[in-house]
């Protein structure tokens, strides 16, 4: 880029059509010029710093063939600092108590009425104050109409584009600071804000050339305002692309420091060194943004980077370009365009910022869209868990009613059944089938109580039947071998469930005793099955299930598994027989 600016060379001048172009004038010795030097433009004459203005008198001839009838004019592309025009003697321009602003062109009217035929005799006397470094660029005479439309493009490319830059930092300083105030943990709104302050006071210098103060203090002041202005742009850019404070961060202030201090303790003729080391440090700082920027390019978007890295190195480019044009003097190019730097940079910052806005507005967007379409379908979920919970408390009411039930029967039946058996006891009624049939029902009874109070644990209720039966076995020299490995868990696990899985257990234990004429009942279970086992007589199940009453036996023990979604298997044989509920995964 730096070449390309070279090889570009904005603001050349060169000759325009029609008009008088000067670039070789004579130098001589105020008032008689006795002894002119010849002197080729541009020229420039090296810095002083002792007291007192330096004062530089250059001499032409402009050559007329006619008397113009129309108002003619200089324009002058590039001159420091003051100049005074004369035309014949005549005094045309003069503003011996302003600074001319930096890099501004100049326009100066000269009447048809100061002409004459011929030679026409013009001086132009330069001055300046410390550091007195004088400095004039080829320039033009010809007609004003002619003239005008170079020098207003000229003063746009410089003046005019300050000006422009100062007036829109100013606003984004304050619009930067308005958002920062309003989100204070936003670091990088804080940064920009500097950043865009510290241009602020470097244009402002740019456009007025104003020295405050001392020169010491102007120049110790405008490279303060480049190296903070660049300083405070890495900040930014390091916020922005959301990575850890650098150590030059923290090692470039002080050098920055360090050097604007020295130019303003040591003596005038070390300022300019002392202020361009300051300026060196802002170029180090720049180049440590673009090349942070480009470390970090994927994890800004695309389109991000491919407006912001040109811009931001282009506006590098142009700071060298500038720092080579201050530190050597060169005459090469008659504008600097280190004015463009702050203005280009701030677009692109106020583009990444507006980016990222349209961006959050985008997901926000995205984020509302999702929220109404969550909110929906947790609406849904809601109000099904609603009617799933009044079902369970249906459930909960008919379960709660049940156990009343069931308790009402456990003191009403119950006690007339224990009743009962103490009668016969009592009286010394000798009926085997009535009592049989009376513990029958007890033990019926005490199971489904045993449901209700085990709750939803299987292996709890199967350990209540255990110890109602152990007394029945034992009265029919039956053992008992009890294999609890885990928990059964079923697809509800409800009492009701319970229940019919411990009516299955008892059915089976009841045939064994009854039936099988065996020494030894097992009962095993684990998380998917509940198996009773016996080693007693075999029997044919096909001939069961023929001879079986309705409801009862293994009639009843296959719908009571098929009620809870279980699978019932019977395997018989000479060495016992085994009956399993197995749990069915769904």
């Amino acid at each position: 880029m730096l070449t390309l600016l070279s090889v570009v060379d904005i603001g050349d001048i060169r000759p325009i059509d029609h008009t008088m172009f000067f670039d070789r004038v004579t130098s001589c010795a105020p008032p008689d010029c006795d002894a002119p030097v010849p002197l080729d433009l541009p020229f420039s004459t090296p810095a002083r710093y002792t007291p007192g203005v330096e004062h530089q008198v250059l001499q032409f001839t402009v050559s007329l063939q006619d008397v113009p009838t129309q108002m003619q004019a200089f324009f002058i592309p590039k001159y420091n600092h003051h100049l005074q025009i004369t035309v014949n003697g005549a005094l045309v321009h003069a503003l011996p108590h302003q600074r001319h602003p930096w890099m501004a062109p100049l326009l100066v009217e000269v009447s048809p009425s100061l002409l004459k035929l011929g030679e026409n005799t013009v001086m132009f006397d330069l001055s300046g104050p410390v550091p007195g470094q004088l400095d004039l660029q080829p320039f033009y005479f010809g007609d004003r109409e002619v003239l005008s439309a170079p020098y207003d493009n000229r003063f746009m490319l410089t003046q005019g584009l300050t000006q422009l830059a100062l007036g829109l930092m100013i606003l984004l300083t304050l619009g930067y600071f308005v958002v920062w105030l309003a989100q204070t943990k936003e670091r990088m709104f804080l940064w920009i804000a500097l950043s865009c302050l510290s241009a602020c006071v470097f244009l402002a210098l740019l456009a007025t050339h104003a020295t405050v103060g001392t020169y010491r203090i102007s120049e110790s002041l405008h490279s303060l305002s480049v190296a903070s202005y660049v300083l405070f742009m890495l900040k930014f850019v390091r916020s922005f692309l959301g990575i850890a404070p650098l150590r030059s961060e923290r090692v470039l202030p002080w050098v920055i420091c360090g050097g604007v201090l020295i130019a303003v303790l040591l003596p005038l003729r070390y300022v300019d060194a002392a202020c361009s080391a300051v300026n060196l440090c802002a170029a180090v700082a720049g180049i440590i943004t673009v090349a942070v920027m480009w470390q970090h390019r994927h994890s800004v978007p695309k389109i991000d980077f491919l407006i912001f890295f040109p811009a931001l190195s282009l506006a590098l480019a142009l700071a060298f370009d500038g720092l080579f044009l201050v530190l050597t003097h060169s005459q090469a190019r008659s504008m600097n365009l280190l004015h463009l730097m702050p203005l280009l940079t701030a677009l692109v910052c106020l583009w990444l910022i507006l980016s990222q806005l349209i961006r959050s507005l985008s997901a926000h967007a995205q984020l509302t869209a999702t929220l109404h379409s969550t909110i929906a379908e947790k609406s849904a979920q809601l109000e099904t868990s609603f009617n799933e919970l009044a079902m369970v408390r249906k459930k909960q009411a008919i379960s709660q009613e049940r156990s009343r039930i069931l308790l009402e029967l456990h003191d009403g039946v119950g006690g007339q059944l224990v009743n009962t058996l103490a009668y016969m006891e009592s009286q010394s009624i000798e009926d085997p089938t009535l009592r049989t049939a009376l513990e029958d029902a007890l033990r019926d009874l005490a199971l489904m109580m045993d449901s209700i109070e085990s709750q939803d644990s299987l292996a709890t209720l199967l350990g209540m039947m255990r110890t109602r039966l152990e007394g029945l076995l034992a009265k029919h020299g039956v053992s008992f071998e009890w294999q609890i490995q885990d928990e059964p868990l079923w697809s509800s696990g409800t009492p009701s469930d319970n229940l019919h899985i411990a009516r299955i257990v008892q059915e089976a234990i009841t045939n064994v005793i009854k039936h099988a004429q065996a020494s030894k009942i097992r009962v095993y279970a684990d998380h998917r099955r509940v198996t009773v086992a016996d080693d007693g007589l075999g029997f044919d199940v096909d001939a069961a299930q023929r001879a079986d009453r309705p409801h009862y036996g293994l009639t009843g023990m296959r719908r009571r598994a098929s009620k809870i979604g279980a699978h019932l298997s019977i395997q018989t044989g000479q060495t016992g027989t085994s009956v399993s509920i197995e749990h069915i995964a769904t």
